[in-house]
């Protein structure tokens, strides 16, 4: 079974301290997919395996019970542009991207979006329905969390 789901949330909220640029929370992108031990907390490892101008491939080791049933992935990362990294895991049938965007009046947000494959559940079921709520509670979680992250990694000169 399939799962989708999406996040957005603004990158400056009022209490932000200090203010992200545009250009800071895509370098903070780069750095989470060169280093993603150091803002997604299921992450235990990872390794660059290859790497060019327009992203990467990494393999990246979860942390026990976490991740997919192997608990290693190997991800297929694509820059596109400097608004969005995508991301697809070759064993898993998974796709996800992380999102830079501007409201009209100038704002920035960041939208994750995950489609999560779990063959072995089946719609409709109480399993389904468990693993819906997981999802959606670990999305809005990390998202604000990986800008958690950035705005400390700016705050210590670190981007």
């Amino acid at each position: 079974m399939k799962f989708n789901c999406a996040t957005t949330v603004p990158v400056n909220p009022p209490s932000a301290s200090p203010v992200l640029t545009h250009a800071q929370v895509w370098k903070g992108f780069v750095k989470k997919c060169r280093s993603p031990e150091e803002f997604v907390p299921a992450i235990f490892e990872s390794e660059i395996l290859e790497e060019h101008d327009s992203g990467l491939t990494r393999r990246v080791t979860f942390k026990p019970g976490m991740g997919p049933p192997a608990g290693k992935a190997t991800e297929i990362i694509t820059y596109h542009g400097q608004t969005t990294a995508s991301f697809r895991m070759v064993e898993e049938d998974t796709f996800i991207t992380n999102t830079i965007s501007t409201s009209p009046s100038g704002e920035l947000y960041m939208t994750y979006t995950f489609e999560w494959d779990f063959p072995s559940i089946q719609s409709g079921t109480k399993e389904a329905e468990e693993k819906e709520k997981e999802i959606e509670k670990m999305s809005a979680a990390g998202v604000p969390h990986v800008l958690d992250r950035i705005r400390s990694m700016v705050r210590d000169g670190q981007l």
